[in-house]
């Protein structure tokens, strides 16, 4: 695999993180314990490196339709999904992969980047807790350059999937 150019962590981890997006991006099918059998697999043999797909990862599986990766996503990292109205996406956005959203969804599961209305403000998703089941959502001081794109946070929430369900069915 390294014959031409010398193996470092930083070329395989590059290597590993394209290969999860375009398993995603190009509508590859997951079963749930995918994710988790592969991580086994690869634990079993020194030369099996494991790069385990990351939250952009998982966003871009969510904003771009691929379910089956999110849902094995999610059992890997052992989370349960918070579904959610209203949500804006804005642009598939990670570290290694940019693309601007391919439809115009507003329910769905929230990733990090996410905008949404919680408790009469404006949130945006920057973390999860999985061992809380749980999520950080932060409002933003309004800025007159930007918006309310991260400048300044105004508060800050952590958002249990159970309050998140409660506040669904007051919705309703």
């Amino acid at each position: 695999m390294w014959r031409k150019t010398a193996w470092s962590p930083n070329k395989s981890g590059r290597a590993w993180s394209d290969f999860w997006f375009l398993l995603i991006s190009s509508g590859f099918e997951f079963a749930k314990n995918d994710l988790i059998n592969l991580r086994k697999w690869c634990s079993e043999d020194l030369y099996r490196h494991w790069h385990s797909p990351g939250e952009g990862h998982y966003a871009v599986a969510v904003r771009d339709g691929n379910i089956s990766f999110a849902a094995a996503y999610e059992v890997y990292m052992k989370r349960k999904p918070f579904i959610c109205s209203g949500i804006d996406y804005g642009y598939c956005h990670s570290q290694d992969y940019i693309q601007q959203r391919t439809q115009p969804k507003t329910h769905g599961r929230l990733v990090i980047g996410a905008w949404f209305k919680w408790q009469g403000e404006k949130v945006k998703v920057t973390a999860f807790k999985d061992e809380k089941q749980s999520l950080i959502a932060c409002a933003y001081h309004p800025s007159e350059e930007v918006g309310y794109e991260p400048s300044k946070i105004r508060r800050r929430f952590c958002i249990s999937i159970k309050e998140l369900g409660q506040s669904k069915k007051q919705k309703k």
